[in-house]
């Protein structure tokens, strides 16, 4: 990834693979908005998460199962 061309592994990963849309949850289950794939995200992620309403979400689990 060190070497993708203007060093944005996400435009890159976008182009290439298939983005698969899924649901971003809050730990109540209710649906707050739709990611384009979870190879976006990593567990504890607090930047680039999307347009949220809340400033503090983080990312607390990721299901590769069910894209969401």
């Amino acid at each position: 990834m060190c070497f993708i061309p203007e060093g944005d592994y996400r435009k890159f990963l976008l182009e290439k693979l298939l983005a698969k849309r899924g649901k971003i949850t809050n730990t109540d289950g209710a649906l707050i908005g739709y990611h384009q794939g979870t190879w976006n995200y990593t567990l504890g992620q607090k930047k680039d998460i999307g347009q949220m309403v809340e400033p503090d979400f983080c990312v607390t689990e990721i299901d590769a199962k069910t894209i969401n």
